[in-house]
């Protein structure tokens, strides 16, 4: 029969040693994947690479890009002016369902409109490539749904 010191011996190996195969399999299989791009500039660059734009199109594409993110960073704004009034109803016993549900309307019908002016930035953008830069624009929309990456307390521009 073994002795409690060599269970441990054990025990202590096969745990750095599954700490090690796990560790490299993290590794392995995230370089395996490429990133999608997060930052704002870092998915205008990507589109811009993906797409192959020429120059006239890269200053139209800014152009889009700067009035987009105006519009949309407003609507975001609003949207949390909305959402903090919602959840200041949360702390008020008696919650007036009249303003509760006139704040939930409101929230969807910004949701709907951001999603309005989404669909219509990028088919903007869609409508400015020619054929063969519309035959890339899936791989470019794929790209464009995952989330920004957030960089604190440095905008997200």
């Amino acid at each position: 029969m073994m002795n409690k010191g060599k269970i441990w011996k054990y025990l202590l190996v096969f745990l750095l040693l599954a700490n090690l195969a796990l560790t490299t399999w993290v590794l392995f299989s995230m370089k395996k994947r490429p990133h999608p791009p997060h930052s704002r500039e870092e998915r205008k660059t990507a589109l811009i690479e993906a797409l192959k734009l020429n120059k006239e199109q890269i200053r139209q594409y800014n152009s889009l890009v700067e009035q987009h993110f105006d519009d949309m960073d407003q609507l975001h704004q609003q949207k949390n002016d909305c959402m903090h009034a919602l959840l200041q109803l949360t702390m008020n016993p008696s919650i007036d369902s009249i303003r509760y549900k006139k704040l939930i309307s409101q929230s969807a019908a910004l949701e709907i409109k951001m999603d309005s002016m989404m669909f219509a930035h990028f088919s903007s953008i869609y409508k400015m490539c020619n054929l063969n830069q519309q035959a890339n624009f899936e791989k470019v929309l794929e790209n464009a749904i995952a989330p920004p990456k957030k960089n604190p307390g440095h905008g997200n521009k």
